[in-house]
């Protein structure tokens, strides 16, 4: 539907992956409003797990669309290259989408095609969603935006649920599950379930995802664990109540199979299988092309297709994500539209802004704006949601965000938090004490955490709350760590945790109702002042977390 070429921004001299809508395709109202809702679709999303927009637009009845440029490999060239990977790795592929699936569905959008060459792994080792064009999108009404005929068959055959081969529009989420354990089977397998000579046509392949059992795993490979086939059996019911619920489920169930993935080792193989590759004649440079309103050198031809072109490699031995054609050389291209949307110009942060605090009551700190303290960019910008009528925030990260909610004054307080995390990764902490101190042209921050993280000490418990004391100076982190107090991972994805905090001192930790006494064996953070007031907030480093509800109580007369 869209030819993409890797472009370079003449002004700012930035790199993207640029897809283009043929000027004959958008005379064609469904293939005009596919790629116009692929444009919404993208725009509307940030996530570390998806593959983010730049800019969008027209110029001159040319439509493009500007996305980041990813260095690594889709799924189905690294199925290809490596054949059927180990069960860690497999499943940290899937786990990660399903992360990032579960984040679209939960803004109100439906993928219907997933498959591994909408998948991508960067060279930083993690997996990212492409190619929203199918996206199916649900207003908060109730209203549906519908961008093809009723009746018209979304999606591709080896990998498309059976309800989606019936109905493309009247789908949900449970689609997705399916088409992303089709996707894990053919990463572990070599191939898709109905992928081979019997199901040789689009038609075929919908009948048996309808009404032939799925070939068990298990006849193609012997050494996936029990557990796993059970999962995969789930993921692949034919009914849609019979799946896992949503890919936060999916998410939730790869996490105890993916322990010991070292994606870095499995980008070094199809690195090395890619180098040994003789060159794509598609690759040939084209000359340069000079319009009235655009200019850009361009290679190959836009005789090759998107779905074609997911093939085509960069050389030496890396592969850049552009969904189609890619290119050797650098693309300049200009639009009249000016790009200036190329660089991100707005700060994400809300206003700044701490609630007003009383003795003995509570008081709901999510009504109000945070602070940004800490915004660390990774591969993408961290996702920031905040509600205040409903009192959560949801944080994103591929580096590390840190909040501050409030300030409170030096005495005795509570705190209840309430926090929602779809995949266990632990990775998410709440500070207290924190205050700034400047020594001469050095300035010093330092507060205590209490974060749940993975614990060291293997075969006891998978995580733990550790209790540290942080000093900052000059934006290096300094952890001293004063307890741990290891966990039993909870039956469900909500959780709670209170406070209880004397003079700077952590005085009581309950977790889920369960007290956690190893954090308060030491909890000494420094001689406290008479008076003052310190900073209370949430971290998320390298993960993902929503804070539903997070409210504190001063106690003892300690009235702001």
């Amino acid at each position: 539907m869209g030819v993409v070429y890797k472009a370079e921004h003449v002004h700012l001299e930035s790199l993207v992956a640029l897809k283009l809508l043929p000027v004959e395709n958008a005379r064609e109202p469904e293939l005009l409003a596919r790629f116009l809702n692929e444009m919404k679709a993208i725009g509307r999303l940030r996530h570390p797990n998806l593959v983010s927009a730049t800019d969008a637009g027209e110029a001159n009845g040319q439509y493009y669309l500007a996305m980041e440029l990813l260095d690594g490999f889709n799924l189905a060239n690294l199925s290809r290259y490596c054949g059927q990977l180990a069960v860690a790795e497999a499943c940290e592929l899937i786990r990660q989408a399903a992360i990032g699936l579960h984040f679209m569905h939960e803004s109100g959008l439906y993928h219907r095609d997933v498959k591994p060459s909408n998948l991508f792994l960067t060279m930083d080792g993690v997996t990212k969603v492409l190619d929203l064009g199918l996206a199916h999108l649900r207003q908060g009404t109730g209203s549906e935006h519908t961008w093809t005929r009723p009746g018209t068959m979304l999606g591709t055959g080896d990998f498309m649920a059976p309800e989606q081969g019936q109905n493309a529009h009247g789908v949900d989420r449970r689609a997705d599950v399916y088409s992303l354990g089709c996707s894990l089977y053919k990463l572990l397998s070599g191939k898709a379930p109905f992928e081979n000579d019997a199901y040789d046509t689009l038609l075929k392949k919908v009948i048996a995802h309808g009404h032939t059992p799925v070939p068990p795993i298990g006849e193609r490979r012997t050494d996936i664990p029990p557990e796993l086939v059970s999962v995969l059996d789930r993921m692949l019911a034919k009914a849609p109540e019979d799946r896992l619920p949503d890919c936060a489920a999916v998410a939730e169930a790869m996490t105890v199979f993916a322990t010991g993935a070292d994606l870095k080792a499995l980008l070094a193989q199809a690195s090395a299988k890619a180098a040994a590759e003789p060159p794509d004649p598609r690759l040939a440079p084209v000359p340069t092309v000079q319009e009235d309103t655009k200019e850009y050198t361009r290679e190959p031809t836009d005789s090759v297709t998107a779905e074609s072109a997911m093939t085509t490699l960069i050389r030496p031995s890396r592969r850049w994500w552009v969904a189609a054609p890619v290119v050797v050389i650098a693309v300049a291209f200009a639009l009249w539209a000016g790009w200036s949307a190329l660089v991100p110009l707005r700060d994400p942060r809300p206003a700044a802004g701490s609630p007003k605090l009383l003795d003995g009551e509570w008081v709901a700190l999510l009504r109000h704006s945070p602070t940004k303290i800490v915004w660390r960019h990774g591969s993408s910008e961290p996702t920031l949601q905040h509600d205040k009528d409903k009192e959560r925030i949801f944080i994103s990260t591929s580096e590390m965000v840190m909040l501050q909610l409030a300030e409170v004054p030096v005495g005795s307080y509570q705190v209840f938090l309430k926090i929602r995390q779809p995949t266990w990764t632990g990775n998410w902490a709440v500070f207290y004490g924190r205050r700034e101190e400047s020594h001469g042209n050095t300035r010093e921050t330092r507060y205590n955490s209490v974060e749940l993280a993975p614990y060291m000490k293997k075969g006891i418990h998978p995580f733990a709350f550790h209790h540290s004391r942080v000093r900052v100076v000059d934006e290096g982190f300094h952890p001293a760590s004063l307890s741990s107090h290891p966990i039993v991972r909870p039956a469900n994805f909500e959780y709670t945790l209170e406070l209880k905090v004397l003079s700077r001192r952590l005085t009581e930790v309950k977790w889920n109702g369960e007290y956690l006494k190893n954090l308060t064996l030491e909890t000494d953070a420094g001689q406290p002042d008479e008076k003052g007031l310190d900073g209370f907030g949430i971290i998320v480093n390298q993960g993902s977390a929503t804070f539903e509800k997070c409210e504190i109580k001063l106690l003892e007369g300690n009235t702001q």
